[in-house]
């Protein structure tokens, strides 16, 4: 599987939920949200966190949460 390095939503504005390919991301990875938007993440069923606008880089730092679902395989 490849490592993503950026993830970016740029489709139509009238779509109210994107779910990101199952690939896997690491640390560093860079999640750039729109404005009107918010970046959600899951696992099993679960949120874990969630991103505003910006451009966020995933660490954990800043989404402690995250620590298990970017170290787990898909």
């Amino acid at each position: 599987m490849p490592i993503i390095d950026r993830v970016k939503y740029d489709g139509p504005a009238n779509v109210l939920v994107w779910r990101y390919p199952p690939d896997n991301l690491s640390w560093g990875t860079q999640v750039i949200v729109n404005q009107a938007q918010e970046a959600l993440f899951f696992r099993g069923g679960q949120a874990l966190d969630v991103l505003g606008p910006g451009t966020h880089t995933l660490r954990t730092a800043n989404i402690p949460l995250l620590r298990g679902l970017i170290a787990a395989p898909f």
